[in-house]
Formats: structure tokens, sequence, C-alpha cells
């Protein structure tokens, strides 16, 4: 267990009060990059659904800390060239076939598509505080969300914290894999975002409520959820956030969650993701994003590893793999399911810096090997994402994915090994 240290953190964006962009705010994220002294750089990250209006030009960012009740807005503006690593800013995301016409490229189309827009500013803080908030909110939610009270009437808000007091270098943990999910009723799922800190801190994942809030500073408040039977809840283990009879279980170290939904639904879930170093809390980014379930009976490929090179499993725990740091750790990964000929293997980077050098050579579609060689910077435990896109489309024409991870222990040299 991390012992949870409260601190003062706080920075908030916020758009103006019920602007022209309403009703098509599927789910966004609020991120930070250390740039240099106390100055960071904020991605806001929206994703609107493609059938409603346009999204915004630019969002206002307003933030503060709890030490001074210091507050200021900064603006933030669309991001329009690659950011490194070569990540396109402004992109349509879909979970439907390539052949299918969504929103986005057909107004008239009956399967939804979102866009991705990235916004950005740098802000210099102007003291040291163990308590900043950054946060953000657009009007209104997608009318499409089943699980909330009345979405469109309320803000999405989004908010990321940061501790430049103890860790003023700090960069927030950031997201691989998009925040939307197609699954069918009835059938197991697994979702993962992917989140990976290059600075190598520790992670730990929490369901929290879907939230609103407007103004500078914003008082956030929690979106009511609909009344259900069984009721929904935010448990970690044997939650109900969607309708899926409490299956809902977020794993708070890896982030993967995994759960059976019951009926067909569109539904919004919010993730915090807490950043601890040396056992103090030093910051916290979420995630609210969407999942939608159709009416299919089809089920996500199943990830297998086999043919450990340098490392091996560890006797405790059937997913993590043991090696040392200067040796070359690599894996077979392969994919078991209904078609598998028309699965698609990805590696969504991992939690420790280095992992980012892992190396990924696809045999065939579903068929192909992982090699990385951790350095001794890289001691302790990272996390490496995995998903497998089936891309058959015979889930109601959209893609299905299973997603699943593998924990590298990565010791510092053969001599601490167990014999």
């Amino acid at each position: 267990m991390k012992p949870i240290l409260l601190f003062c953190l706080f920075l908030i964006m916020i758009s103006s009060p019920k602007p022209a962009y309403a009703g098509n705010a599927g789910g966004a994220e609020l991120l930070y990059q250390w740039l240099h002294d106390s100055t960071y750089q904020v991605f806001y990250k929206f994703y609107r659904d493609c059938s409603g209006p346009a999204e915004p030009d630019s969002v206002i960012a307003c933030y503060k800390n709890s030490c001074n009740s210091f507050s200021d807005t900064i603006n933030l503006h669309k991001v329009t060239s690659l950011i490194p690593p070569g990540v396109n800013p402004n992109v349509m995301v879909s979970f439907y076939c390539p052949n299918v016409q969504t929103t986005c490229t057909d107004p008239a189309s009956v399967f939804p598509g979102y866009w991705e827009q990235w916004y950005s500013g740098n802000v210099t803080l102007a003291s040291r505080c163990n308590y900043w908030t950054f946060s953000v909110s657009v009007f209104s939610r997608s009318a499409s969300i089943a699980n909330l009270v009345n979405p469109a009437s309320h803000y999405l808000y989004t908010e990321a914290t940061l501790d430049n007091l103890d860790a003023q270098g700090n960069t927030s943990p950031f997201f691989s894999i998009k925040p939307f999910y197609y699954g069918c009723s009835n059938t197991l799922l697994t979702y993962n975002s992917g989140a990976y800190d290059i600075n190598n801190d520790s992670l730990d994942f929490t369901l929290i409520n879907p939230l609103s809030g407007a103004g500078c500073p914003s008082n956030d408040s929690m979106i009511s959820f609909q009344a259900a039977s069984p009721a929904y809840n935010l448990n970690n283990v044997n939650g109900n956030p969607l309708q899926c009879n409490n299956t809902f279980n977020l794993n708070s170290v890896t982030g993967l969650i995994s759960f059976t939904p019951s009926i067909a639904q569109t539904g919004a879930i919010a993730i915090r993701v807490d950043e601890y170093r040396n056992h103090i809390k030093i910051g916290s980014v979420m995630r609210d994003m969407q999942m939608v379930v159709g009416n299919c009976n089809y089920g996500p490929p199943v990830i297998l590893l086999s043919n450990i090179n340098n490392g091996y499993f560890s006797s405790a725990s059937h997913d993590t793999i043991i090696t040392t740091a200067g040796a070359n750790v690599s894996f077979d990964i392969a994919t078991h399911g209904v078609p598998i000929s028309d699965s698609v293997i990805l590696i969504n980077g991992g939690t420790g810096g280095g992992a980012a050098n892992a190396v990924y050579v696809a045999a065939n579609n579903t068929h192909g090997r992982f090699s990385w060689e951790p350095s001794i910077g890289d001691t302790g435990f990272v996390i490496i994402n995995i998903s497998s896109e089936d891309t058959n489309c015979a889930a109601n024409n959209a893609t299905i994915t299973g997603t699943d991870y593998v924990v590298i222990k990565v010791l510092p040299s053969l001599y601490d090994m167990p014999p």
C-alpha cells in the first residue's frame, strides 16, 4: 500500500460560460510537461462528438495554489504541428472500421465519431507550493451519455495537480491509448489507458465521479448518476459505473479495467491517476472518457506471452517477468480469439522512461516479439501495456480491442537474481 499524503495543489482551466460549442464534449484530459525552472507546458486534450458543433479555437486556463491563494489565467491555443515524438494533435478517433462513415465524415451517419484536438500554453508558476491545480471546463457533455443525469446540461470538468515544492521538475503521466472503447454486451471487456510516466514515478489508479464545474477558480461538483438497478457505484472492485451487474474492476497498480456490461449503453467514466515519488504524492491527472456497448456477441482477442529470453515469470505472479539491467529481455506475443487472422498487436509504452525504447517486431498480424534492454536507471517495476485490435468488423462494423499488461521487474545485476 502506498501511503496517501494529502497536499495542497490546484490548477484550473476553464472556458467562458456555456459557449456555442455545447453538447459535443465526449472526453478530455489535462497534462503538463516541465520545461525549465518553474515553467511548464500545459496540454489539454479535448475529444468532441462529431455530431455536435466544432471545437473551440482556444480555452481559458485558470490555475491557483492553496499555499497563498494565488490564482491567474492563461489561454490555451490549438496545437497545429506534430508533438514529439510525432503525435498528431488533431485527428479523427473512431472505433469503427476504416470503410465505415462516421459522423466525422458524414453528418448523416448513424455511427458516432470523435475528433481529438490538443491545446497548449506555457505557464511560469510564481512560487513554490506543494498543491497547485490546473483545470479546464467545457460546456456541455454529449447527450448520448446514458449513465449521467441530464448530461447535456453539465460541463465536462478536468483537472491536474502539481507539487513544485517537492518535485519542481516533474512531468505528469501521459496516456498512450485513446479514451474511447467499443464492446459487446454480456461479454468480458478489458481496457487500459496506457498510462506511462517518463520520470518512472509510481502510479495509482482510482475510479472517480465524472465532474462538472464552471467559473474561475472553479467549484467542481459531482454529476449524479441515473437511477438504475443495480445502482451505479464507484467501487474500484466490484463496481458499477456502467450497467455491468457490479463486475467492474480497476487495477489500482496497472490501470487495467475489466467488466461484463449487461446491456447496450453509452456511459461516461472518469479515472484519476495519482503520482508518487518516495512515498509522497507529487501530482495527479484525470481522464474523462466514454465507453460504448452494442448488442453483439463478440469477444476481444486474448493476448498470450511465451518464449521468454533473459528473464522468467515470477512464481508469485503470472504476469511478472524478472530480468536484470543490461540484459536484453524478450518474449513472443500472440493473440488468441476468433478470428485471429484479423488481429493487430500494439505495444503502448510502459510506466518506466526507458520502456519507451522497447522494440516490437511483428512476424504477422497475430504474432510478434517484444525486446528491451533496461538500464540501471530502470531498476524496479516497469509495466508494459499491450493491446490487440481485432479488425474483422464482425461486431456492428466496429473493431474490438483486448488490452493486457506485463510487469517487468528489473534487478540491478545477476547477483540479485534468486538461485
